[in-house]
């Protein structure tokens, strides 16, 4: 960290700790508010400082005078810790307006979720917490998801709790986001392989230590990934609900007529044919391990060869099962 570029009151965060920053600011405050004020609403403001000094503002009365993203980050603080008090104090001064809005989310979660300075608590890592949740669910923002992924990881080796920003990791429904997940399989950290495998629902390798197998696992777990992103959708089942969570799962239907469906609600993307249809009630009246290998080698032979799928997606299922075994025996 670049501590030029630091504010004046994070510099004092930085440099001298919680303790010091409330004694220094309240003593300044006292002395010269408006200079107070302008170190409190200073553009380059780290979150951390703001937020070490809400019992400063609270007892020194500074709402009034500060500025739009200060006030909505209080909001967002009041809303995600259910403060009442606080609540009531920044209402009058609330700014409706969606746009501030993000782009304070977007500065809380940019200066502030990665720090680990003195005095941090459970309350402050649930305000980050929500605060990704609003921005991956609310605002789709996907750019903020590699660094989610590495506190995801990085709490977990210090033993801090994941599961609100796993939750928020997830409600992104974005298929690709599953790769920075799995980049961790290749970890030397035993912690950070174990957390991998539950994310992913895949079998703990027996020797984690291995580079050749945790390689292997990796390639093949990309391999399936690339497989099946078109047909993959999100569980909603988390480690809220079970201590081995399947967050993603393959529409077994979407892949046998090579359709794809939107990883958030199933939903087909393309309409289905009256024949596929037809096909569909059939086919999902089907045993799973027959359900697996029509759909595993109608993608193989769609992506193949075109003209020979339209052949045999029309077949009766029964002639199609038949293909198929025959196919995957003789591979």
């Amino acid at each position: 960290m670049n501590r030029q570029s630091l504010s004046a009151l994070d510099q004092i965060r930085v440099r001298q700790g919680k303790a010091r920053l409330q004694k220094i600011f309240h003593g300044l405050a006292l002395r010269n508010r408006p200079r107070a004020l302008s170190y409190l609403n200073e553009e380059k403001l780290q979150f951390p400082s703001l937020y070490l000094l809400m019992p400063e503002i609270r007892g020194l009365d500074l709402y009034e005078d500060l500025n739009p993203r200060n006030i909505e980050a209080l909001k967002t603080c009041a809303k995600i810790l259910d403060d009442e008090n606080l609540g009531m104090r920044v209402g009058p001064f609330l700014q409706q307006d969606n746009k501030t809005t993000q782009q304070t989310l977007q500065w809380i979660f940019a200066t502030g979720a990665q720090w680990q300075g003195q005095g941090k608590t459970g309350a402050y890592d649930a305000v980050i917490d929500g605060v990704t949740a609003l921005l991956t669910r609310a605002y789709e923002d996907k750019n903020v998801l590699p660094a989610v992924a590495d506190m995801i990881f990085t709490r977990n080796r210090q033993g801090y709790f994941i599961h609100d920003l796993v939750w928020a990791f997830f409600q992104s429904f974005d298929p690709d986001a599953l790769k920075l997940v799995a980049k961790h399989l290749l970890s030397r950290n035993s912690q950070d392989v174990e957390l991998a495998c539950k994310l992913l629902h895949l079998p703990l390798p027996q020797e984690t230590g291995r580079g050749a197998d945790m390689q292997k696992q990796y390639q093949d777990y990309l391999t399936w990934l690339e497989e099946n992103k078109s047909f993959l959708y999100f569980t909603r089942e988390y480690f809220h609900l079970t201590s081995d969570p399947q967050p993603v799962d393959v529409d077994m239907s979407a892949k046998y007529v090579c359709k794809r469906i939107s990883p958030k609600n199933k939903k087909t993307l393309e309409p289905l044919t009256a024949g596929e249809q037809r096909s569909l009630q059939v086919f999902e009246k089907m045993p799973g391990e027959k359900q697996k290998i029509l759909s595993d080698y109608s993608y193989k032979i769609h992506e193949q060869d075109l003209s020979l799928w339209h052949q045999w997606i029309q077949k009766q299922l029964g002639e199609q099962i038949i293909i198929a075994q025959a196919e995957l025996e003789g591979n």
